[in-house]
């Protein structure tokens, strides 16, 4: 329990955090059957691999436009947020959380906007007023946005 206190404490610098740890916190749920498996040993292996090495996030740059990519699975949303600092792409931040038994029920479209609509919740600091392209797997909303290219 501990190890994951402190595995949420620094989310925000794991890509996929929620599904990293998701081994491991079902094995959390009330009535579960305690069982540390193949599947549990391989999350612990990779946070700890996650924990050990430097991170590699940028300082976000208010005056540079940001890319957010976000994306959905039936049982989370994630998204990270980017800029270019003329080197390619860079990370400034990773959020991913677990659906709601209600959420895991949407249809994959909702479950997409619901990802854009949780990471815009979450960096609305940084991308209030900001410069930014939103990008998404999912063919329909993709097609529903503006293309401003």
């Amino acid at each position: 329990m501990n190890f994951l206190w402190f595995v949420n404490y620094v989310r925000r610098f794991i890509p996929n955090m929620t599904g990293v740890t998701s081994p491991l916190t079902d094995l959390l749920k009330k009535g579960t059957f305690y069982e540390w498996g193949g599947e549990q040993q391989a999350a612990f292996e990779q946070l700890k691999i996650f924990l050990t090495t430097p991170p590699v996030l940028r300082i976000a740059d208010p005056h540079r436009p940001f890319e957010l990519i976000t994306d959905a699975s039936d049982v989370a949303v994630g998204a990270v947020l980017l800029q270019d600092f003329g080197k390619g792409l860079q990370s400034i931040a990773y959020e991913s959380r677990k659906l709601n038994p209600a959420e895991q029920n949407y249809l994959v479209h909702d479950k997409e906007l619901l990802a854009i609509i949780h990471a815009f919740k979450v960096w609305h600091y940084y991308l209030t007023g900001a410069d930014m392209t939103v990008r998404t797997d999912h063919k329909s909303l993709s097609s529903s946005a503006p293309n401003r290219h």
